[in-house]
């Protein structure tokens, strides 16, 4: 009989534990302790959900309203109809710090979330290669499969890093083939963020969404969000 993708994946995750990438808390006074210590309080007050964010600072860019260049117009327009909604983006995480956040951090425990929107690997281009980042993630994945079995996951793709145009693509390219299409889905942003010659586009600083960027970005996210609560 085949193996589920949920099989596969535990399997995959005994195999990659001594993989490179593996959870890791901040270094002593690092600001983001402060960030992650909120969230995790925030968790623990959750009961039920509709979606939850999970990533880097294009993550957190959906509400952070202290700079001038964010996703809130979108973040509000495009899912504004959702009554439940958390955002567990932290500025400058990598995929280990965003692990440990929801192992020992908690941030995955003591709620119920219907869609978990995962966007993550942007800070670890350039230092880690890209299977390891694929590694990484893919155990983020059963992580998350194993804490809210209910939820169904929607994988979105690397942007474009006007820096590391080949890693980026590399790195999407394994991860496509995690989605199962049944808890799994993946979603390729990237396209909204090239021209037809391959140059980016929509970058405020070749690596963050400018405003236009976000709008585009939320729209296709909402899209998605919606097709995969309509499934049973």
């Amino acid at each position: 009989m085949k193996k589920t993708l949920t099989a596969l994946f535990a399997a995959a995750a005994v195999t990659l534990s001594a993989a490179p990438i593996k959870p890791t808390f901040y270094n002593k006074g690092d600001w983001r302790i402060g960030i992650s210590e909120n969230l995790t309080k925030k968790a623990a007050k959750l009961k039920q959900i509709q979606l939850a964010f999970f990533g880097d600072s294009i993550t957190q860019g959906w509400t952070m309203y202290w700079v001038k260049i964010n996703g809130m117009k979108a973040w509000n327009k495009e899912f504004g109809k959702y009554s439940s909604k958390v955002n567990f983006g932290i500025s400058g995480d990598k995929i280990e710090n965003l692990h440990w956040r929801i192992t020992e951090g908690k941030q995955l425990d003591g709620y119920k979330a219907k869609v978990i929107v995962l966007m993550i690997g942007a800070n670890n281009l350039g230092k880690n290669t890209p299977q390891e980042m694929a590694d990484g993630i893919k155990n983020i994945l059963v992580t998350m499969q194993q804490k809210q079995p209910q939820a169904k996951i929607i994988l979105c793709s690397l942007l474009p890093v006007d820096w590391q145009m080949k890693n980026y693509k590399a790195v999407n390219e394994i991860i496509c083939k995690f989605a199962d299409s049944k808890s799994i889905y993946y979603l390729d942003l990237a396209p909204l963020f090239l021209k037809e010659n391959g140059k980016t586009q929509r970058l405020k600083d070749g690596l963050h969404p400018n405003e236009e960027g976000y709008f585009l970005m939320a729209e296709k996210i909402r899209m998605e969000i919606d097709r995969v609560l309509q499934k049973k």
